[in-house]
């Protein structure tokens, strides 16, 4: 099974309704309620994203998420999302 791993607390309610989202559709894909994919989530802090980008620290923002994300990788996740929009806009550096 593929492993999911989610960016998330940023904020919390979005990793939160990421993490259901993706419960109910494995669940429907697998045709019970008693299968529960599993994944990791890597809780940072929304505040540091906030401050990164108030001070125009992109560098800072992309080591941040990047480093959150490349956690995921080092516990196995084949995929990774990020649970919000704000640090999308650097996106293409963090894929990298």
């Amino acid at each position: 099974m593929k492993q999911i791993g989610i960016v998330g607390g940023l904020g919390p309610e979005s990793t939160v309704e990421y993490y259901q989202s993706i419960i109910k559709r494995f669940q429907e894909k697998k045709g019970t309620l008693q299968v529960l994919p599993e994944l990791y989530i890597n809780n940072i802090n929304m505040y540091n994203i906030f401050q990164y980008i108030s001070e125009w620290r992109l560098d800072d923002l992309i080591a941040y998420v990047g480093n959150a994300a490349r956690k995921l990788e080092q516990l196995g996740a084949d995929g990774i999302i990020i649970a919000a929009n704000t640090p999308h806009i650097v996106f293409d550096e963090v894929q990298k």
